[in-house]
């Protein structure tokens, strides 16, 4: 990952596409792997990474919210609120932490309150 803190996105993806190769199902290598497509620019990618996550730890709410992310990126807003309520469900304090995180949209925010009271 320290590829990807220097912005060498390239090398980043080639070590852990290595990482992938001998731990096929490591989580923490996939979540990193498609949180590194997002900043790539590679949605479609970062998506199908994702999905492949959830299906390992379904009970993760960190993952739904960075899914979620990937969604508001392309602006496929219900998709993004569906995730970011999976993660408020699994995770209340998740409500909040949309909200630091600058999801704004009035619409997004609105979505997520009536989670916190459960």
């Amino acid at each position: 990952l320290a590829y990807r803190d220097k912005k060498q996105y390239q090398e980043a993806s080639a070590v852990l596409e290595k990482a992938l190769e001998i731990a096929p199902g490591n989580i923490d290598v996939l979540t990193a792997l498609a949180s590194l497509n997002r900043t790539m620019g590679r949605p479609a990618e970062a998506l199908r990474l994702y999905q492949k996550v959830l299906a390992l730890d379904a009970g993760n709410p960190v993952l739904y919210f960075n899914f979620g992310n990937v969604f508001l990126d392309l602006e496929r807003w219900h998709e993004a609120i569906g995730l970011y309520k999976k993660a408020v469900e699994i995770n209340p304090h998740f409500a909040d932490k949309a909200a630091h995180f600058g999801v704004s949209n009035s619409e997004l925010l609105e979505a997520l309150k009536p989670s916190r009271n459960k």
